[in-house]
């Protein structure tokens, strides 16, 4: 009996429109044979887009006035060697485990398939991670650009049959024994948590943009591809946006420079194994990524957010951080500290974007006395740590700012710790140091004096209040230790400490401690990456 027509129920999933706009529409297609004078390809060629190379790419549905393709348009199938194949440094005498998320028409898998079978006669197992049915169907329809691709159909029509999306087997290809390829039609959020610990040589990450995916590229989302990689093991996507390699970096992950292909600029690979990475990224990436809120990476602490909560909480996280404990990226400010420019309009953009951080003044005082006055260690003396990480970039002699110090002594010496303050501008500047420290389960609270600037000018109704306030933190609160937190509070921890019987501490002393040690080390500031 000849098999040559399955059905595919004509629906719109995950942004992706691909064989019909309506959910409630049933198409029947026919699989195009030697006899047939059109094929469901021709039919369907609306959805598609030819590449450079020969292969075929699909559309996304149109969002903010933009249709994104899964490729670039130098080549899809060149795409999927040039950077997922060619980075990864895989043992051929061993068998071999990769994770393809959002795996699409299945180039990716079809890729490594190629290679593999090319170089060994082990076992290769891949699992293939993709919400989208109409994706994978149009997967089937596409001409098979190498013939691996032909064993990955195979497996994708098996899915789609088991899970009652087509109906007929057409594919005649036979996937080799010792290939298994395990098909996952569902959110890779999900997926990934059921997937055993140090699993995979190889993860491969394809998905769209970040503004229309969000979800798979999240700080969370890594932490399980940290799980479930192995420690020698390399992640491979295709971008380059900042927040991205950040979330790679806060979910404990090594990152260099991917190839350049189709691109003005390279992809991303990381590994858990430095070594197992050759290419730094550019410079100008890393202080960007390290000092401004275009670094903040997409959080989705249960997995479960949707895209745009995803979005929108990101938008929140860098308004509070821009100009606090982060430098705003406009006009790319964080690329031209201490540097001379001779564009005057975007010279003025970015000093005033450096002022709102007290910038100017810290450089300058950094640069006066490296260069100048022979200093051999220097201190940040405001709690918020302004200027902090610019500093390094212009000396090599340490730089600590108080907040740092004075979190990391708490931290060390107490089980828990309260910080009092007394602007109402300091209360989120101070939250996000605790966040930047890891600090938020020993922090017991945060209490403000209740006093002005210029009113805690006044030491007898600043000891007071200061006083009380600590008290509150140590009977209500429990704290063990009473951080102040602002330099204009030094003078006041002795006798506090001997009054509450808990440690007290400004920012000042353990800073100016912390140099000294440094400096009796023979400790600097390192250049060779982010500060050199």
């Amino acid at each position: 009996m000849k098999k040559d027509s399955f059905e595919v129920k004509g629906i719109q999933i995950n942004n992706y429109y691909l064989v019909g706009e309506h959910a409630d529409e049933y198409k029947t297609i026919t699989k195009a044979v030697a006899s047939d004078s059109i094929s469901i390809f021709t039919e369907q060629m609306e959805y598609f887009v030819k590449t450079d190379d020969g292969s075929y790419s699909i559309k996304s549905k149109e969002i903010n006035h933009k249709v994104e393709t899964l490729h670039t348009s130098t080549g899809a199938i060149s795409e999927s060697f040039e950077k997922f194949i060619k980075p990864l440094k895989l043992d051929y005498d061993e068998d071999i485990a990769i994770l393809d998320i959002c795996a699409g028409l299945g180039y990716n898998s079809s890729a490594a398939i190629d290679d593999f079978m090319k170089n060994s006669d082990r076992n290769l197992h891949i699992d293939m991670l993709e919400i989208s049915k109409p994706t994978l169907a149009a997967g089937l329809m596409v001409p098979s650009p190498i013939e691996s691709h032909d064993i990955t159909k195979k497996a994708i029509e098996q899915a789609l049959i088991d899970c009652d999306y087509a109906s007929l087997e057409l594919e005649e290809t036979q996937i080799p024994s010792n290939i298994d390829l395990k098909i996952h039609i569902d959110d890779a959020r999900q997926v990934i948590q059921k997937l055993e610990d140090n699993t995979y040589d190889a993860i491969f990450l394809d998905p769209f943009s970040q503004n229309m995916s969000p979800e798979l590229v999240s700080v969370d989302f890594f932490k399980e591809f940290r799980r479930v990689i192995k420690e020698n093991g390399i992640v491979a996507t295709y971008t380059s946006s900042a927040p991205v390699r950040m979330a790679f970096i806060e979910a404990d992950f090594y990152v260099s420079l991917g190839p350049i292909f189709g691109r003005f600029q390279g992809g991303t690979l990381a590994s858990p194994n430095p070594k197992n990475l050759t290419k730094s990224l550019p410079k100008n990436d890393e202080i960007k990524m390290a000092l401004s809120d275009v670094g903040i990476p997409f959080r989705d602490p249960d997995l479960n957010l949707s895209s745009q909560e995803i979005l929108d909480n990101r938008t929140e996280e860098r308004h509070n951080a821009r100009h606090n404990t982060k430098i705003s990226s406009a006009v790319k400010t964080p690329i031209f500290l201490g540097q001379e420019m001779d564009d005057e309009p975007l010279k003025r953009r970015v000093e005033r974007n450096l002022a709102k951080m007290n910038i100017p003044g810290v450089l300058s005082e950094v640069i006066k006395g490296d260069r100048e006055e022979g200093v051999d260690a220097f201190i940040v003396a405001c709690f918020g740590d302004p200027g902090l990480e610019a500093a390094k970039e212009v000396t090599d002699k340490p730089v600590i700012g108080i907040a740092q110090a004075a979190i990391t002594m708490a931290r060390l010496m107490s089980a828990n710790f309260s910080i009092i303050y007394s602007n109402d501008h300091s209360k989120k500047l101070i939250q996000n140091m605790i966040a930047l420290h890891d600090a938020e389960r020993q922090c017991a609270s945060i209490r403000n004096i209740g006093l002005s600037v210029l009113e805690a000018e006044d030491k007898e109704l600043c000891s007071a209040a200061l006083m009380k306030t600590a008290r509150a933190c140590v009977e209500e609160d429990k704290a063990e230790c009473i951080l102040l937190g602002c330099a204009g509070y030094v003078g006041y921890a002795e006798q506090m400490k001997a009054e509450l019987g808990v440690l007290v501490m400004d920012g000042v002393v353990p800073a100016v401690k912390l140099c000294e040690a440094a400096v009796s080390m023979g400790i600097k500031t390192p250049k060779k990456t982010l500060y050199g």
